[in-house]
């Protein structure tokens, strides 16, 4: 899904480590004095003039809105996803020549290779935000039986071996797609985390796998996304630009809002107080009969909701856009 003038023309081609490294140092100072001279004289919010940037959104099923009112299309991709807030957010104070949603549902690290190439093929020379959520797939959350069993798995020894391997598959492909992007200087990445999902009381996953009640599933579970929230932070900090990758925070953010009852389990929230889609959910069509207890629902994503995403995104010191690039005061209203 895309939205913005045409490309004026992709950016290609090799360049030497060394070279693209002074290069790339040469670049990012540029930009940030024009920042900062488009900042001292007064360019921005509410004026007649705003920098040009561009937006692409990559990842799963939760950056591209699957259920939210989705297209139903392979990757079923919605306008109500967070990636969509946050382009409507940054119209307010830049000219955002081009939106791409390239997200896709099923999305893994290993598939990721795909959006990543589509992205390199539109790149132009303006300055580029990029936001990324992807690695909950390479765990097989999609796949509930599959996942159910690795859940469940009596052995602790096992469970933690399985956490540990995926977390280092995903880390690996993660910082060899983010040296890709990266070796533009006009790019700066945006990771997000992932919130957890799980009713507390695990009623769900208990009724797929009968072993289930033999484990307290919603502390697996819980293990299951701190490890891949690590892993992104770990993967950020391997690919050593901290001028130009930021992790953003959801994960907190939902506690108290995960998978309400009697749909998705016996404790609380309840429907009420969810952010996350559930069957009979009327703006749901994630499945047949409504959410899938996974995915946001409207209120975790979509104005006048919580601001969830958007939150995430912004610094609440300074109440600006984390990074560099898009470095604008922006507010979150409950």
């Amino acid at each position: 899904m895309r939205y913005g003038d045409a490309k004026p023309g992709a950016v290609t081609g090799a360049q030497c480590k060394g070279a693209r490294g002074r290069r790339r140092w040469v670049a990012r100072v540029a930009w940030l004095s024009l920042l900062g001279l488009w900042g001292s004289l007064g360019w921005g919010r509410g004026a007649g003039i705003a920098l040009p940037i561009d937006y692409v959104a990559l990842g799963d099923s939760v950056a591209s809105g699957y259920g939210l009112a989705d297209d139903e299309a392979a990757c079923h991709q919605s306008m109500l996803a967070y990636p969509w807030q946050l382009y409507a957010r940054l119209q307010e104070t830049f000219v955002v020549h081009q939106f791409d949603l390239l997200a896709c549902s099923g999305t893994t690290t290993v598939t990721l290779d795909h959006q990543v190439s589509e992205l390199l093929n539109r790149l132009s020379a303006h300055p580029t935000l990029l936001t990324l959520t992807v690695g909950a797939n390479d765990f097989g959350w999609s796949d509930l039986f599959a996942f159910a069993q690795r859940l469940c798995t009596p052995d602790d020894d096992a469970f933690q071996a399985w956490v540990e391997g995926i977390a280092q598959t995903v880390e690996d492909n993660l910082v060899r797609q983010l040296g890709r992007v990266l070796a533009y200087p006009q790019v700066e990445v945006i990771l997000t985390d992932y919130y957890n999902p799980t009713n507390a009381s695990g009623t769900f996953w208990k009724g797929l796998r009968p072993q289930c009640v033999f484990v307290d599933v919603y502390d697996r579970s819980e293990a299951v996304v701190q490890a891949l929230n690590a892993t992104i932070t770990q993967a950020s900090q391997r690919v050593g630009s901290p001028g130009s990758i930021q992790v953003a925070m959801v994960h907190d953010a939902f506690l108290g809002h995960e998978a309400p009852r009697p749909w998705c389990g016996t404790a609380p929230p309840d429907q009420g107080d969810t952010w996350i889609q559930y069957p009979t959910d009327p703006d749901s069509n994630a499945t047949p009969v409504g959410g899938d207890c996974f995915h946001v629902n409207r209120d975790g994503a979509e104005p006048p909701g919580n601001y969830v995403w958007l939150a995430a995104f912004i610094d609440p010191g300074t109440g600006m856009i984390i990074g560099t690039i898009a470095q604008a005061p922006f507010t979150v209203s409950p």
